[in-house]
């Protein structure tokens, strides 16, 4: 039996050459085909995977910012309504003229109306007032309603009652309120 070779321009190809030459050719083509390709390939998934991270984390956003719209929302329209309300620094006299008002439509005497020095702040200002008054325990409630119920910001910061001398129902109160007023177009 006569064994058969491969032969190129009539000279027979031993074997190993063409395993050497189809082995080259695979390790070339790993080498400079297959390998960059894979490297592209994991790139560009990790480019896709940072990409879906990006995503999942703006859906996750979402709840969040609306939440902070509503809340901006609901500040705003409260700073509106209470500067409708608050006094300005000038009008303070007119905010004490309610209270001597409204105590007297309580039923209390006010003994005493004594304004302390303000606290400024960039918008708004305190005005602290020190208010004495006297009369029954239900007329001294009814006029610490009458200031809570008041349009302006006022906080009642200090109340003392004492029964007054001579074992009458007479209460005598000193109570320390904050008046706030708005300063907006001074910070202007």
């Amino acid at each position: 039996m006569k064994a058969h070779y491969l032969t190129i321009a009539g000279r027979p190809v031993k074997s190993w050459m063409v395993t050497s030459l189809l082995a080259l050719a695979a390790v070339g083509y790993v080498v400079f085909v297959f390998l960059p390709g894979q490297r592209s390939i994991a790139q560009i998934r990790s480019e896709i995977d940072e990409k879906r991270q990006h995503v999942l984390q703006s859906q996750q956003l979402g709840a969040p910012i609306r939440q902070a719209e509503l809340r901006l929302a609901s500040t705003r329209e409260f700073t509106a309504d209470w500067r409708a309300n608050a006094p300005r620094p000038r009008d303070l006299v007119g905010v004490y003229a309610q209270l001597a008002e409204q105590a007297k439509a309580a039923g209390v005497r006010v003994k005493r109306l004594d304004p302390q020095q303000a606290v400024q702040h960039q918008v708004l200002g305190e005005h602290p007032l020190v208010v004495s008054l006297e009369g029954p325990f239900a007329s001294v409630f009814d006029f610490v309603r009458r200031v809570e119920q008041m349009p302006e910001t006022i906080w009642i910061r200090d109340l003392r009652l004492a029964r007054s001398e001579g074992g009458s129902e007479t209460l005598t109160v000193e109570m320390t309120l904050t008046i706030f007023t708005d300063r907006s177009e001074i910070a202007d």
